[in-house]
């Protein structure tokens, strides 16, 4: 296994598939809990922003397997088309995350 096929192997199945399932989690349960390692804070959102951050999650996820799967194999033919979905998913992940983060700051 080269390389390149590990690479797409990596990031374009397996992190995308524990991104995934972890943004499907947080949408059903409506919660997210962040953990800061260093001083072992604790952020805890339920709601709304919860889902929000979970879809951002499945967005990034599908951003990393269309680049990193479906995007590396089709370089490898010279085609381009799949940046734009990507581009696209990761814009609408952006788009969560700050609607989460207006959600939690404004307390809804």
């Amino acid at each position: 296994m080269d390389n390149s096929r590990l690479k797409s192997f990596f990031l374009g199945i397996i992190v995308p598939c524990l991104l995934l399932s972890m943004g499907i989690h947080h949408v059903i349960v409506k919660t997210f809990l962040l953990v800061r390692i260093r001083t072992r804070s604790r952020i805890y959102i339920e709601g709304t922003p919860a889902q929000l951050l979970g879809l951002m999650l499945i967005c990034v996820a599908i951003a990393l397997h269309i680049n990193y799967f479906w995007g590396l194999r089709a370089a490898e033919d010279g085609s381009e088309k799949y940046e734009v979905g990507a581009k696209i998913f990761a814009g609408i992940a952006i788009l969560c995350a700050l609607g989460a983060l207006f959600l939690a700051l404004s307390g809804g």
